[in-house]
């Protein structure tokens, strides 16, 4: 297997809600999210959350594309120092009816106070700490990789 890392763009966005939905499926914390949800209706609501934050200033995502079958099989989100949309609050889908709503808000909420307190989006630039990979290739070190390639140390 070969692989090519390129930005993702609009168009990618329906693929990367895939590849998120699978990278959550065995994730002890995140698979509680949305228990007995199908899958596909999960892979839509992260698609949209994804198109969401890719409008955001400095928002870009970044895929590992297997250049084999020209599927996108990893991706990693990337904030580069930008001001802040003028619009305020963010608007996002309802999540689907069996979600752990409970769940859902305190893993968002947690995100959102860690940002409060750590970040500056004017002056740092952020990378997700998570490596958004196939669970069947998790163990081929794509994440690592990729990491390393935007900046990890």
């Amino acid at each position: 297997m070969t692989f090519e890392l390129e930005e993702a763009g609009t168009p990618d966005l329906e693929e990367l809600g895939v590849v998120l939905g699978k990278a959550y499926i065995n994730d002890p914390i995140l698979s509680q999210l949305m228990p007995g949800v199908d899958q596909a209706i999960q892979d839509n609501f992260w698609t949209a959350w994804l198109r969401g934050d890719h409008k955001k200033p400095g928002e870009k995502l970044f895929k590992i594309v297997d250049t084999d079958t020209g599927k996108i099989v990893a991706f990693e989100k990337v904030r580069y120092p930008a001001k802040p949309a003028e619009n305020g609050e963010e608007e996002h889908e309802a999540p689907p009816e069996g979600t752990n709503v409970e769940l859902l808000m305190h893993w968002f909420e947690q995100m959102d106070l860690y940002q409060d307190k750590h970040m500056d989006f004017e002056k740092d630039c952020c990378k997700d700490s998570r490596h958004h990979s196939r669970p069947d290739l998790c163990r081929g070190r794509l994440g690592r990789r990729l990491g390393r390639r935007l900046g990890d140390p």
